[in-house]
Parts: structure tokens; sequence; C-alpha cells
């Protein structure tokens, strides 16, 4: 949380001293706003990125043959880290 206010603060800063004096339709508040909203559209698309993955790696761990869905020919790895055939 104090990284995202950090983050916040110094954004507040580079745009109020970026901007020019002379211009009318800068406003910090607005400028804090964006960046607020930036911040959070940036932690959301993480989070989706990381139940993607989440949901992608449990499809993988599904599909790997292990001594309960072992097919007659098939390898697998046990748990004494030996390759096994199944029977």
């Amino acid at each position: 949380m104090s990284r995202l206010i950090t983050v916040l603060v110094a954004t507040l800063i580079i745009g109020a001293t970026a901007a020019p004096v002379s211009a009318e339709r800068f406003h910090p508040l607005r400028t804090a706003r964006s960046a607020v909203n930036l911040g959070l559209d940036t932690a959301h698309r993480a989070v989706d990125l990381g139940l993607d993955a989440a949901k992608d790696v449990a499809d993988v761990v599904k599909d790997a043959v292990t001594f309960d869905n072992c097919r007659p020919g098939a390898h697998y790895k046990g748990a004494d880290g030996r390759w096994h055939e199944c029977h």
C-alpha cells in the first residue's frame, strides 16, 4: 500500500512540474485520479493474467500421467524420482 501511495505522489509531482504553468485545463486532482485508475487497471490485468496462468497449470497437472490415471505402455515418474512403466 505504501508503494502505491509513493507512486501516486511521484505521479503528482511529475505531472505538476511537467505541465506548463499557463495551461488552464491542468488539474492536479484529475491527474491523481488518472494515476489511480491506471494503477487499478494494471492491478486488475495482473490478477487476470495470474488467474489465466493458474488455470493453464491446473490443466497441465490434470493431464499429467500418474499412477492413478496410467494407461498401459505409458510412463510416469514416481515419488522416488524414477520412471515407471504402466501395466
